[in-house]
């Protein structure tokens, strides 16, 4: 059976640390496993946690959004008083459900967030949450005269871009040629007044991205399936064993 908890970091101490707080609750303890420095995640099945130490991944967003996109869930550890905020709130416009400070309160605070994404809520201080919610309010009404302008397939296509597929994703996902996903992109780009998607990202921050795509139904292909994730993965160490 599949652990609930995975714990993902390539530092070896942060590892251990990381480990020992969770192991601060004794029922959590037991339904979590710590991936050694050179494995990567994979997801198991749908709805597991991944605590995933963004200091120590330079592409922590990308691994987010992949483990997302299996049906999983994510909670990032982030330096404490860290100063990229713009990245935590572009984590959360992404569908991570936890942000965690490694702070010396990381014994007390990592248990009750992982209690809380369990249980379906969300873990996140006031300062990003404000944060969130300050660029959402501004945003709706340009988001609103953008996606007014978009054809159901250009919807449908801005939806993936702004979850970071690439082109060959999106045509998979669609089933469309790449060519065909090319052409829509240039008319999102235009319509948005942007030159790059990095720019499409920028004007459009606001795409739900926790709503289902209108139109879309996921295939097979892209549910979790024990495969969809990274490859190689060797047996993790216990809590238990991380504890000891």
């Amino acid at each position: 059976m599949a652990a609930p908890i995975i714990i993902y970091s390539k530092h070896p101490l942060a590892l251990q640390v990381i480990a020992q707080a969770l192991a601060s609750d004794e029922a959590l303890c037991a339904e979590a496993v710590a991936l050694g420095t050179l494995e990567k995640p994979c997801l198991d099945c749908p709805g597991q946690v991944l605590v995933l130490d963004s200091c120590s991944q330079q592409q922590w967003l990308e691994i987010a959004l992949e483990w997302q996109q299996g049906g999983g869930h994510v909670i990032v550890l982030v330096a404490h008083n860290s100063s990229h905020r713009i990245e935590q709130v572009r984590s959360l416009y992404l569908g991570v459900r936890g942000i965690v400070s490694l702070s010396p309160g990381l014994d007390a605070e990592l248990p009750k967030a992982v209690r809380a994404v369990l249980e379906g809520g969300l873990w996140v201080n006031r300062e990003i949450l404000d944060e969130y919610v300050r660029r959402t309010n501004s945003s709706v009404q340009r988001m609103a005269d953008v996606k007014l302008r978009f054809t159901n397939r250009e919807e449908q296509v801005a939806h993936f871009i702004v979850r970071g597929y690439s082109n060959k994703q999106i045509a998979s996902a669609l089933q469309i040629s790449e060519r065909t996903v090319k052409y829509h992109v240039s008319h999102i780009l235009q319509k948005s007044c942007a030159a790059t998607r990095k720019e499409l990202l920028q004007s459009i921050d606001l795409l739900d991205f926790s709503a289902p795509i209108a139109g879309y139904k996921a295939p097979a292909a892209f549910q979790p399936n024990g495969s969809a994730g990274f490859p190689g993965i060797i047996p993790a160490t216990s809590m238990r064993e991380a504890r000891s």
